[in-house]
């Protein structure tokens, strides 16, 4: 009779753990970069400008692409641009230019939402980059407003997941605790698959594989969570 009960009891502790885990599963789309040649003329020109004195940067227009996703075309005045033979990657804004993320060795900009994690009203923007020929790395950073740079919350050299690309999506927070009760949709950070399309690395397709983990507010700052 102990024996039953036991088994019993086993089958029972499964079905609920499977029966919590139930909404987590999510599958999203593939994503494919939104490129354009729109606004290349006037970011070329202010490129030019900024770099005409340096004679280590050698840009070529017919290399350069617009990569702003739909989200921050809709809710910013910002734009990302990107080239196509060395994944360098420019945010412009305000008529001025930013270096967005690190490149060197991986596909530099990915991915990016708007955001306003410091609660002025301003909108910013959570990219999801990767770059590193030695150690292949993704990161997750914060360009704020005002800044003159990005901040990277997290960086997947720590060796906390096993992917080495991640992008964003806004996801149930369910997806990422396990409990269903958390039902709000978060700033999601997945692991996912990058390609290229004929061999041009701003026009790149991303398979989301398995989430990662979260981007919140803490204390009017930027704090990424691990998935459990």
């Amino acid at each position: 009779m102990k024996k039953i009960l036991c088994i019993l009891f086993i089958f029972i502790m499964v079905f609920s753990l499977g029966a919590c885990n139930s909404n987590t599963d999510i599958d999203i789309e593939p994503a494919k970069t939104n490129i354009s040649k729109d606004g290349v003329d006037e970011f070329m020109s202010i490129l030019e400008a900024e770099t005409a004195t340096n004679d280590s940067f050698d840009f070529e227009e017919e290399n350069c692409y617009n990569v702003t996703p739909e989200e921050i075309l809709e809710e910013t005045d910002m734009q990302i641009f990107k080239f196509s033979d060395s994944c360098y990657s420019f945010l412009m804004s305000d008529g001025k230019i930013y270096s967005l993320c690190e490149f060197f060795g991986g596909y530099g900009f990915v991915d990016a939402l708007p955001c306003d994690f410091n609660n002025d009203n301003k909108k910013d923007l959570l990219v999801a980059s990767s770059w590193g020929s030695g150690m292949h790395r993704g990161e997750i950073s914060v360009f704020q407003s005002g800044n003159v740079g990005p901040t990277v919350i997290f960086d997947t050299s720590s060796g906390e997941t096993l992917y080495t690309d991640l992008a964003l999506e806004m996801t149930p927070l369910s997806v990422f605790t396990g409990k269903k009760k958390d039902t709000d949709l978060v700033f999601g950070v997945w692991g996912v698959e990058v390609n290229s399309e004929n061999d041009n690395l701003a026009d790149l397709t991303v398979e989301y594989l398995e989430p990662v983990g979260y981007v919140k507010n803490e204390n009017n700052r930027a704090v990424f969570v691990l998935a459990d």
